[in-house]
């Protein structure tokens, strides 16, 4: 439901739609602040029936001289529909959307120092990973495991949720496991000992002498134990 207002100058609406919660995941951000990549967009998505996307400055918008701060603004991604005088209230500090200006936000929205920091937890470091698949017995083993354990700093600890999956390529079902684990350089790996029994890996899985796996990793915090 939307509440439209006219008047002689301004055409202005207001939603009374409820909010709609969009996640930007953003794979090795540190990428995008080492090869100085001036603006990054999100995919459009819709809410309140327009379309929008995410902007983000990871060294902070030159164009407002701002630089140690991440700069992150919502911007309409369609706008060239509306009329000249169209006027949009949304919540981005506190201003309007028009077709002139298409785009609000925080030029300071975070220092990049603070965003740094892995014991606040909102951004950390990138990290590789390896999958094990062995064999036990009559059974396949996968396991989720930590590399480049020298450059790990000492005491550090990474709690990562993750998903293992082992792909049925003709039909749909796919194997797949989930757990929660803090890996270290003590304890770099961890997962199922007995994935799946061989016998229903080559039934199922095995194709041409070709299988595929997947993994989905998500950080949630780092620590340092002492």
């Amino acid at each position: 439901m939307a509440i439209e207002e006219s008047c002689l100058e301004t055409l202005r609406s207001t939603s009374m739609a409820p909010p709609v919660h969009y996640i930007l995941n953003i794979q090795q951000f540190s990428l995008l602040t080492k090869q100085n990549v001036e603006r990054y967009e999100s995919n459009e998505f819709e809410a309140t029936g327009y379309k929008w996307k995410l902007v983000i400055h990871p060294n902070g918008n030159k164009s407002k001289n701002v630089g140690e701060f991440l700069s992150a603004y919502l911007a309409m991604a369609d706008s060239n529909s509306l009329p000249l005088d169209y006027t949009a209230d949304e919540m981005s500090e506190g201003g309007r959307f028009q077709r002139l200006r298409t785009e609000r936000g925080f030029d300071k929205f975070i220092s990049l120092k603070e965003l740094g920091n892995s014991n606040i937890g909102y951004l950390v470091g990138d990290k590789k990973i390896l999958l094990h698949l062995g064999a036990d017995g009559p059974h396949i083993s996968l396991k989720l495991a930590l590399a480049d354990l020298e450059n790990l700093p000492s005491g550090t600890e990474i709690l990562a949720e993750f998903t293992l999956r082992m792909r049925d390529q003709s039909n749909t079902r796919h194997k797949e496991a989930k757990a929660s684990n803090w890996f270290s350089a003590s304890e770099p790996e961890w997962g199922w000992q007995r994935f799946i029994s061989h016998a229903t890996f080559v039934r199922w899985f095995l194709f041409q002498v070709v299988f595929f796996v997947e993994a989905d990793v998500v950080i949630h915090g780092e620590r340092t134990v002492t």
